[in-house]
């Protein structure tokens, strides 16, 4: 009897160091399919901006009195006409862009020359000003446009008619699950779990500073 009895503690012993094995892996298992997948997101992000920055153009007198203007409204707000692909029955290559940060979301307005709201040469004072916004990403903690000039020097451009050098995009985000888990913490817990699952990362795009 006795040993009838070790022998089935020594299997619950085997049994429970077997099912904590595999529900640590499934653990493990599970943070690298999300931290894979956070970082497949950023990049998608990262390369379809730097694709919109760097068909980006700002020219003084495009037409007698007419400027195209690169915008920066705020840090996390650009406003630009890009040089791309307008879709079909587009009869001008040249694109109304901007981005914006809200309520944790990317957005980005893409208008071209179908649209009764295209005006390339038009000023935004508000990047919320732009037609045809639409949700690129959710889960972002935070959106900085960094922009410098040929000094290197951090500046913020307004109405200007000739590009930033450089445009250093920088953002926080998590995974999709760890979003969907940090919206229904409470305030008070949501800042500790960002520090704890939140990832930054950043692009540095080159536009030399072209315009007049």
């Amino acid at each position: 009897m006795i040993e009838s009895l070790v022998s089935v503690a020594l299997l619950a012993v085997i049994m429970l160091t077997i099912c904590r094995f595999f529900s640590n892996a499934q653990t493990i298992g599970t943070a690298s399919l999300n931290t894979t997948e956070l970082y497949q997101d950023a990049r998608v992000i990262l390369d379809v901006v730097t694709t919109d920055l760097r068909g980006a153009t700002a020219r003084r007198d495009d037409i007698p009195g007419q400027h195209i203007y690169f915008h920066q409204p705020d840090a996390s707000s650009l406003w630009f006409v890009a040089v791309g692909d307008a879709g079909p029955g587009a009869r001008s290559s040249l694109i109304e862009l901007a981005y914006r940060f809200e309520e944790n979301q990317i957005e980005r307005a893409f208008v071209g020359d179908a649209s009764t709201a295209w005006n390339i040469y038009g000023q935004r004072d508000d990047a919320s000003d732009q037609h045809g916004y639409q949700e690129v990403a959710d889960g972002i903690m935070s959106l900085e446009f960094l922009c410098y000039n040929a000094r290197s020097e951090l500046y913020t451009p307004s109405q200007t008619t000739t590009l930033p050098v450089m445009v250093v995009v920088s953002l926080k985000m998590m995974d999709g699950r760890s979003y969907d888990f940090w919206q229904r913490l409470p305030q008070d817990k949501r800042e500790e779990f960002e520090l704890k699952t939140c990832r930054e990362f950043r692009k540095t795009v080159s536009l030399g500073g072209r315009g007049s």
